[in-house]
């Protein structure tokens, strides 16, 4: 990157070279044919146009760079810390029952209440809707996990139509 930078330079101090008037002097003879000149000078425009076009996608790159990173900042900032750890507590949850091969144990009825009432939120229930539905459901089936007690929920409702 580096060195085409210095070519690009180097290119555009000839290019300066030949458009300052220097080549009207009679004394000055460089030993090239108006022909050649008129090429250099039109690569030098490319060059100097193809500059100009990088030195544009550059400051359209940063500040959509700065855009980006303030969009980050500012999530970041309402985002809450979590518990990330394998097996550790997640805030306001019950420790993680030890995984078994031959059975699960169902979580507490608190943490149930709380996912279920979440999911009937989620699924659209008003908010004194899904507690109505959660705490009946929970008091005919205390024992039920929670994609049960959901189904048994859905089914006080009745079927969609």
């Amino acid at each position: 990157m580096t060195a085409v930078v210095i070519v690009l330079f180097i290119v555009f101090i000839l290019y300066k070279m030949l458009t300052s008037g220097l080549t009207d002097h009679a004394s000055v003879d460089f030993g090239v044919s108006t022909e050649q000149m008129e090429q250099s000078y039109n690569f030098a425009k490319e060059v100097e146009q193809h500059l100009a076009d990088v030195q544009a996608y550059l400051l359209k790159e940063s500040a959509r760079t700065a855009a980006l990173e303030a969009r980050v900042t500012t999530l970041e900032s309402h985002m809450q810390p979590c518990s990330v750890a394998v097996g550790a507590p997640v805030v306001g949850r019950s420790p993680a029952p030890p995984a078994s091969s031959s059975s699960f144990a169902v979580p507490p009825a608190d943490t149930r209440k709380a996912d279920l009432q979440s999911a009937l939120s989620g699924l659209g229930f008003k908010n004194k809707q899904a507690q109505a539905m959660t705490a009946k459901v929970l008091s005919e089936n205390p024992d039920a996990e929670l994609t049960d007690l959901l189904r048994a929920a859905l089914k006080l409702v009745g079927p969609p139509t």
